[in-house]
């Protein structure tokens, strides 16, 4: 996919250090990256996901961060609790989750990117 800033996610981790930014965004991506691109082609494809890819790869794992780990974050932590509800639950209802947050990302952040 395209390269993308990991900026806002450096404000939800701010204790941590700064290549440590990118492991919560390629976590996310190893577990999710699917998901993600097949609901964004199946109900949103006007999002150019070469272009866009990178800011909701970033926006969602912002999101399951905060979501996920309530107090020191840290990719080891995130990877394990990714990890258990991806596998633990059904992929409808990991999906839906997913569904909320690209539709969030286009009502947010979306409007913004392509007026760039």
């Amino acid at each position: 996919m395209s390269s993308f800033s990991v900026g806002g996610l450096s404000r939800v981790l701010s204790s941590e250090t700064d290549l440590m930014y990118m492991d919560y965004i390629d976590i996310t991506d190893a577990y999710l990256g699917d998901v993600i691109e097949d609901i964004v082609s199946k109900y949103y494809p006007y999002i150019d996901l070469s272009l866009h890819y990178g800011e909701l790869l970033e926006y969602i794992s912002r999101h399951l961060v905060r979501g996920l780990i309530s107090s020191n974050p840290s990719p080891i932590k995130y990877e394990r609790r990714l990890s258990y509800i991806v596998s633990r639950y059904d992929k409808s209802i990991v999906s839906s989750v997913i569904s909320y947050l690209v539709s969030r990302f286009i009502n947010e952040e979306y409007e913004l990117i392509s007026e760039k």
